[in-house]
């Protein structure tokens, strides 16, 4: 994973000032979620994710701030260890559905 990760943060131009870290396996993310999460990152707000039942869910959206500790993460994680500690500087944005919890781990997943 943290390999993927680095290989896209590499991949954006140098003026990039986010990156939206979507997970392959999450089909059912409301398409209005991105651009709610866009509208409330700021100077003062490093990270945006949605929530729904009072859960974090995905996708996430990282201000370029953040991007040396997403290019030093390593083996098998994610980007949850970047989201550590950030406090009030991550927004939790409010989701529509449950779209943004539910992943696809096995073919009985989807119905």
């Amino acid at each position: 994973m943290a390999e993927s990760l680095k290989a896209a943060i590499t991949s954006l131009p140098d003026d990039s000032a986010g990156a939206f870290v979507f997970l392959g396996d999450m089909p059912r993310v409301p398409p209005a979620v991105a651009l709610a999460l866009a509208e409330v990152l700021g100077a003062d707000r490093l990270a945006a994710a949605p929530s729904f039942d009072g859960r974090r869910g995905h996708p996430v959206l990282f201000a370029a701030t953040l991007f040396p500790g997403l290019l030093a993460l390593s083996g098998d994680k994610g980007a949850a260890s970047v989201l550590v500690g950030l406090g009030e500087t991550l927004v939790l944005v409010p989701a529509p559905d449950d779209g943004v919890l539910f992943d696809v781990d096995r073919p009985q997943d989807v119905g």
